[in-house]
């Protein structure tokens, strides 16, 4: 009995000085290991970026999509939470969608994770080199969400929802156009970016909410409108006017609306629909947007003459 006790009392002190020996190993530096997952927005208004801690799920599961559909996803998910909340949807803008790629890239090659990586110009700097159009102040009007270790859109879309940083930018109702950048790789894994503008002259509009397809030729045309300045172009636009025909013959002016219901021109095929926007001085500016028409046709009935039988 006294040797079983003896026994156990060296082995618990082995484990001690076992324990006390790792302690020892382990002390100083201590390799840094990033988080697995990152948030930051750079607000338009204060052109300043600002991180927040986010807490992730443990695990996630695939989106079922392939890495170049990722960033569409991401577009598709944003706008659906400003549908939620009465705003109009945002437009992808080719600009915006080239720096927020060449912005991710960046991060991953540089392990940099910021709106301004070393030797990067700030994200309205870099919008305005590109090519998006400045106020009369000079400078773009710009935000920017970023994100990294998400390995879908609905869980990156879900952290920056949660966010209130984000949050406000992704429901921003000054921001007319977004372009998104996803890239894959670096000590994150993925690497996203999403920048969100409004410019000069530039009232996108949404044909049933952005669809891509509708099978009847009623629809609903929602509007957006210059809510930054007006000191560049068109300011607050109080009539709009409507048309399926480019020169608008017909038509006449309307109050304002976000939304408007309209008739297509009957038909299947590709429609466009034409949208003229008229501030109080009269300056005017001319927007449209595609959707496919597609009534699926009647069913044909054949009938076939009754047969009569004479004779036995």
């Amino acid at each position: 009995m006294r040797k079983a006790r003896m026994g156990a009392i060296l082995l618990l002190c082995a484990t001690l000085v076992g324990l006390t020996g790792q302690a020892a190993l382990s002390d100083g530096p201590v390799p840094h290991t990033p988080p697995r997952y990152a948030l930051s927005a750079y607000h338009p208004h204060s052109q300043s970026g600002r991180s927040d801690s986010v807490m992730a799920p443990h695990a996630e599961a695939g989106s079922g999509l392939p890495a170049s559909a990722y960033a569409d996803e991401v577009v598709r998910l944003i706008n659906l939470e400003r549908r939620k909340v009465g705003l109009a949807p945002y437009k992808v803008n080719p600009v915006l969608t080239a720096i927020a790629e060449a912005h991710s890239a960046l991060m991953r090659d540089q392990g940099c994770f910021a709106h301004q990586c070393p030797g990067e110009a700030s994200p309205a700097d870099r919008a305005c080199a590109a090519g998006y159009t400045p106020y009369c102040w000079g400078a773009c009007f710009i935000g920017e969400t970023i994100g990294a270790g998400f390995d879908t859109p609905a869980s990156l879309v879900a952290a920056w929802m949660a966010s209130p940083g984000h949050h406000d930018i992704l429901l921003n109702g000054k921001l007319r156009e977004i372009g998104v950048g996803y890239v894959t790789g670096g000590l994150y894994g993925t690497y996203w970016t999403a920048d969100f503008g409004s410019q000069p002259d530039v009232l996108p509009v949404f044909v049933n909410y952005d669809d891509a397809q509708t099978d009847t030729q009623a629809v609903t045309v929602t509007l957006t409108n210059e809510q930054v300045s007006g000191c560049s172009g068109i300011d607050y636009a109080d009539q709009v006017m409507l048309s399926n025909d480019p020169d608008f013959g017909g038509a006449g002016w309307e109050a304002y609306a976000l939304h408007k219901a309209w008739t297509l021109t009957a038909g299947n095929g590709q429609k466009r629909v034409y949208v003229r926007y008229r501030d109080s001085t009269g300056y005017q500016v001319t927007s449209s947007d595609d959707i496919l028409l597609l009534i699926p046709e009647q069913a044909h009935r054949v009938f076939l003459p009754a047969i009569t039988r004479s004779g036995p």
